[in-house]
C-alpha cells in the first residue's frame, strides 16, 4: 500500500504539533501530497439569520483561513515541499466532511489528533476523530495530544 494522498483534519489548536510532525514525516517517507482540511461546523446556519449569528460566521470564516493558511506553514517549515500541501475549508459536520472529502478525494490516510477527553465530556461533546475511525474506509492515524 501506498501512502501518497494524506488528508490531515486541523482544528487549528494548539495541541495540533505533534499531528504536524506525524504528517509531515509520513509525507516525506512516501513523497505525498498532505490535504489539510479545516471544516467550520457552523450548525447555526440552520437557523434563521440575525446581525450576530452571521458577523459570528464571517469571523469564524475567516479564523477557518489562517488555521489552513497556519497548517501549511507548519507543514512547510518541517520539511513538506509547499506544492505538496494542499489546503481546503469546508462547511458542515467535520466527521462526516472529513470522511466525505476522503472518498471524493482518494485519500490513502487520514491524520487526526486526539484531545484524550474522558467521561462526561467525551460523551457530551464527542469525538470527530472516533467517529471517523468508524466510518472512514481507509487507514486513521491517531496522534495523541501529550
Amino acid at each position: 500500500m501506498e501512502y501518497k494522498r494524506i488528508l490531515l483534519g486541523t482544528d487549528g489548536g494548539e495541541l495540533m504539533g505533534p499531528v504536524y510532525d506525524h504528517s509531515a514525516y509520513m509525507a516525506q517517507l512516501a513523497d505525498a501530497t498532505v490535504h489539510t482540511v479545516y471544516i467550520l461546523d457552523a450548525w447555526f446556519t440552520k437557523y434563521p439569520s440575525t446581525r450576530g449569528m452571521e458577523s459570528m460566521y464571517y469571523t469564524l470564516l475567516s479564523k477557518g483561513k489562517e488555521i489552513v493558511a497556519n497548517a501549511k506553514k507548519e507543514l512547510t517549515a518541517r520539511g513538506v515541499r509547499g506544492k505538496r500541501v494542499i489546503t481546503e475549508m469546508l462547511e458542515g459536520s467535520p466527521a462526516e466532511r472529513l470522511v466525505e472529502y476522503a472518498e471524493s478525494h482518494a485519500i490513502n490516510l487520514i491524520i487526526m489528533g486526539a484531545h484524550g477527553r474522558k467521561g462526561l465530556d467525551r460523551l457530551i461533546i464527542g469525538s470527530v476523530t472516533d467517529k471517523i475511525i468508524r466510518e472512514a474506509k481507509v487507514p486513521v492515524v491517531v496522534v495523541r495530544s501529550p
